[in-house]
């Protein structure tokens, strides 16, 4: 008697992992510049992927994903006797955000926010415990050069780690312009600026901005739970693109 194998007919599996740097501060699943995917089979099999819809490609070895965001990566394998698994997706998260230096860790006596900063109120805010604490609120704002500090270029990126992200809205201003020749103390949001801010009411962060005559200006919202300790950040680029970003993660554009 002549014993026959039967017929194969089983799929196979197919597994990814992802590797690459994460930056300090920065969400643990969200690499710093670009991740490196790899994909493995359980079995003799052509593995095929795409990223975030494109073309499927045929798998050969790890592969680079670098596109700032979220991005979705499909795959699947078919081994030598045509049996196919089922399409299994993953999200790769990559950020391009800046490494910022400090600019103000409120690392002084308790009282107001002191020269470098900009504010409607008096009591707008004030330090506390070497926490920035809010007051009566109103837009807050760096003065440039006022006692020193820089001044910002074309390419702004700026970030805030928010303690008690409740209540009233929190945010952060850039491209604050000035009044005539810009001299020390003449920047100020209502000769234009561009704010990216949280309310916790609605779990929105909102992009807008202030123009002379106009006034404020929603462009966009983008919904998110800010919890205490996080950091909203932005970015604001020479050509007009406004990016927010939540610990690190890009949450739109």
């Amino acid at each position: 008697m002549i014993g026959l194998n039967p017929a194969d007919t089983t799929a196979p599996s197919v597994s990814a992992s992802v590797t690459g740097s994460v930056r300090a501060g920065c969400a643990a699943e969200c690499y710093d510049g670009s991740a490196t995917v790899t994909l493995t089979a359980s079995e003799p099999a052509t593995i095929m992927y795409r990223i975030n819809g494109g073309i499927w490609l045929t798998y050969s070895t790890a592969f680079d994903v670098s596109t700032e965001g979220a991005n979705t990566v499909e795959f699947y394998a078919k081994d030598l006797a045509g049996n196919q698994s089922a399409t299994q997706t993953i999200t790769v998260k990559v950020t391009h955000y800046p490494v910022l230096t400090v600019l103000d860790n409120f690392d002084r006596r308790n009282g107001g926010l002191g020269r470098n900063w900009g504010t409607i109120y008096a009591d707008g805010y004030t330090i506390n415990n070497n926490q920035g604490l809010v007051g009566v609120g109103a837009p807050a704002y760096w003065r440039g050069t006022a006692n020193g500090g820089p001044i910002f270029g074309t390419n702004q990126a700026v970030a805030l780690t928010l303690v008690n992200p409740v209540g009233l809205d929190q945010g952060i201003l850039l491209k604050v312009q000035p009044q005539g020749s810009g001299a020390i103390g003449t920047y100020k949001y209502q000769n234009g600026a561009i704010e990216v801010w949280y309310n916790s009411s609605t779990g929105l962060v909102t992009i807008s901005t202030y123009e002379r005559n106009v006034g404020w200006r929603d462009l966009a919202t983008y919904a998110v739970t800010i919890q205490p300790g996080d950091v909203l950040g932005a970015v604001a680029l020479a050509d007009g693109t406004i990016k927010a970003y939540v610990n690190c993660e890009l949450i739109g554009r």
